[in-house]
């Protein structure tokens, strides 16, 4: 899901499209595309966050120009089975006591195998002593 919502890059955007695509499904009488504009991502420069009023020119950031109905609803779909999915997972939760046990060992036993392949790349780069005399 995730990797489909920011599909188009970069690190912020309003309008974009996917979040059209969603409109577009959902509510297509609110979007005016002949309105939009693609905008690139001006936050690529910056550290900090800022509004969309203070990094677009037009409103939006992002493409719309490239939205679609069919996109909003893969969209849609993937929303809806990753959050089926993690609501299953929810269901069969334990509490944090009940399986901070189970945790503790699955950690311990991956420092152990990082360990041990530590171990055995820093065994391979020592050089081998000769049996020979010198």
């Amino acid at each position: 899901m995730h990797k489909l919502f920011h599909a188009e890059g970069g690190g912020n955007w309003h309008a974009h499209d996917a979040e059209t695509s969603m409109i577009m499904l959902l509510r297509p009488d609110l979007i005016h595309l002949d309105k939009g504009v693609d905008e690139p991502d001006r936050s690529v420069c910056c550290f900090f966050s800022y509004t969309v009023d203070k990094e677009s020119e037009f409103g939006g950031v992002g493409s719309p120009s490239q939205a679609s109905v069919a996109f909003g609803r893969k969209l849609l779909d993937a929303c809806v089975e990753t959050l089926s999915a993690q609501l299953r997972r929810a269901l069969k939760e334990r509490t944090a006591l009940e399986d901070w046990p189970a945790y503790q060992r699955q950690i311990r036993r991956a420092a152990a195998l990082v360990a041990r392949g530590a171990r055995a790349a820093a065994n391979s780069k020592q050089p081998k002593k000769s049996k020979g005399k010198s």
